[in-house]
C-alpha cells in the first residue's frame, strides 16, 4: 500500500511539472494567425520591396527569411502526414510569396534574385538540384544574350532537346499535387496539378504565347501521357518562362493517370513539343 501511494505521488508530481511547462493551449484563431504570421509580414516585405525605386536589399532578404519559416512548417506538416488542411495552407501561402517574389524581381531586373528564388522553389519540391538551365535561362531574361552558336547549342542544352531538335522544349515539373473530389465544396471531379519550368533556350524572338503539347514520359523516354498546353506569358528570345496550376482531370481506370499520380516528379521526363508560335512583332507560324 505505502509503495503504491509512493508511485502515485511521483506520477502527479510529474504530472504537475509536464503541465507548468506546457504553454497556455492556444485558441482556434490564435493558433491560425501565429501560422499566418510569417506569410503576412511577408506580404509586407514584399509591397515595400514593390514600392521602392532602388535599394531594398533588407526587404527581400526579410520576404525569403520568410519564405524558409513557411518552409520548415510546410516540412514539419509533410511528416505529420494528419493535417491535410494545413499542409494545404502552407503550400499555397510557401508558392504565392515565392512567385510573387520572383516574378517582381524579374520586373525589376533583378535577374540574380529571380534565379535564386525560382532555384529554391525547384529544389525545395522536386528534391534535387535545380537544372543548369535555369542558371542560363534567367541570364537570358529580358537581355539581349546572342543566339548560341551551331557548336555551343548542343553542348549547353539537355540531351533531350539536343537529339529531338528545336521543337522540344525541356520541362522540369514540380509540385505534382492531387485534389480529390469534395462535393462540399462544389468539386464533383478529381484532378491532378503541377507546376513547370520551361526552357525556351531555342526560341529566335520574343513570343507572345506558344501551343503544343506536354509529354510526360518515363525515365525511359516512353510517352505515358499528353496534354494539350497554351502558353501565354510573354516569352523572351532564349528565355524561360514558368507555368503555375497546369492539369489534368482524374480518370482512376486510366492506367496514364494512376502513372501520372503515383510517379514521384524525379522518376520522370518531360518535354513540352511546341506546335506553335505567335511572336511579340504579331507574326504567327509554326514551330521550326
Amino acid at each position: 500500500m505505502k509503495t503504491m501511494l509512493i508511485a502515485v505521488s511521483i506520477s502527479l508530481t510529474l504530472t504537475g511539472y509536464i503541465a507548468a511547462q506546457k504553454p497556455k493551449d492556444l485558441t482556434e484563431k490564435e493558433a491560425a494567425a501565429n501560422r499566418a504570421r510569417p506569410y503576412v509580414e511577408g506580404l509586407a516585405a514584399l509591397k515595400r520591396y514593390r514600392e521602392a525605386k532602388e535599394g531594398a536589399k533588407a526587404d527581400t532578404e526579410k520576404v525569403l527569411s520568410k519564405i524558409k519559416t513557411i518552409e520548415e512548417s510546410l516540412r514539419l506538416w509533410w511528416r505529420i502526414k494528419s493535417f491535410p488542411k494545413y499542409t494545404e495552407e502552407a503550400q499555397g501561402r510557401h508558392l504565392e510569396l515565392s512567385f510573387a517574389l520572383a516574378e517582381e524581381a524579374l520586373k525589376k531586373k533583378h535577374k540574380a534574385l529571380a534565379s535564386h528564388v525560382y532555384k529554391r522553389i525547384i529544389v525545395f519540391y522536386t528534391g534535387h538540384n535545380a537544372p543548369k538551365v535555369l542558371k542560363r535561362a534567367t541570364r537570358g531574361f529580358m537581355s539581349t544574350r546572342p543566339k548560341p552558336t551551331k557548336g555551343e547549342s548542343a553542348s549547353r542544352t539537355p540531351d533531350v532537346a539536343a537529339k529531338t531538335g528545336s521543337k522540344m522544349i525541356p520541362v522540369t515539373i514540380f509540385n505534382k499535387r492531387f485534389e480529390p473530389t469534395d462535393i462540399s465544396v462544389g468539386r464533383y471531379e478529381s484532378n491532378l496539378w503541377w507546376d513547370a519550368f520551361y526552357d525556351f533556350a531555342q526560341l529566335p524572338r520574343k513570343a507572345r504565347a506558344v501551343k503544343g503539347q506536354l509529354l510526360l514520359q518515363d525515365l525511359f523516354g516512353e510517352t505515358k501521357l499528353k496534354v494539350g498546353l497554351t502558353i501565354t506569358n510573354p516569352i523572351m528570345a532564349h528565355g524561360f518562362t514558368v507555368a503555375k496550376g497546369v492539369g489534368i482531370t482524374y480518370n482512376q481506370f486510366k492506367p496514364s493517370h494512376v502513372w501520372l499520380r503515383s510517379t514521384n516528379v524525379k522518376d520522370m521526363r518531360v518535354v513540352f513539343h511546341m506546335s506553335k508560335v505567335i511572336y511579340a512583332e504579331g507574326l504567327s507560324s509554326p514551330s521550326k
